[in-house]
């Protein structure tokens, strides 16, 4: 009953949002996909030209990716991709984020040595000089519990 009622939402929508000429972020999102990765995940045609009009990506609130973002954000980099996040930052799992993503590049990456010559590495941003460190250490303790059982 339900699904019969969500698939004549979807199709009444879906025939709006083409009678009126818009598309939502969700159109955007896959659109782009389809446009940038090829269906065995490899970066279209497309995504190679646009990876080579660009010397770095920067995405800030990396933890609030989901799989078909980080996709995209994967099809148009060539290791310049500079991903910044802090997965007790999530908020956006209503609308599929993974903050895991964020995570398993996190501890997929070696730390960064200056001293060689990395393609990936993973750089600690621990220093902060907006809050006194009780503000820090308070919900560093909460979230320690939380990510460590």
């Amino acid at each position: 009953m339900v699904y019969r009622v969500l698939l004549r939402f979807e199709k009444a929508y879906t025939e709006a949002k083409s009678r009126y000429g818009i598309l939502d972020y969700n159109d955007l999102e896959r659109y782009a996909h389809i446009l940038l990765v090829q269906k065995d995940g490899s970066p279209t045609p497309l995504a190679r030209t646009v990876a080579g009009k660009y010397d770095a990506i920067f995405i800030d609130e990396y933890q609030d990716t989901n799989e078909m973002q980080d996709s995209i954000f994967s099809a148009i980099s060539r290791y310049n991709r500079f991903m910044v996040g802090d997965i007790k930052q999530s908020i956006y799992g209503f609308r599929g984020a993974v903050p895991e993503i964020f995570s398993s590049y996190r501890t997929g990456f070696a730390p960064y040595d200056e001293t060689k010559k990395q393609k990936q590495a993973t750089i600690f941003l621990s220093d902060n000089f907006r809050s006194a460190r009780s503000v820090i250490e308070y919900p560093n303790a909460v979230f320690y519990q939380l990510f460590n059982n």
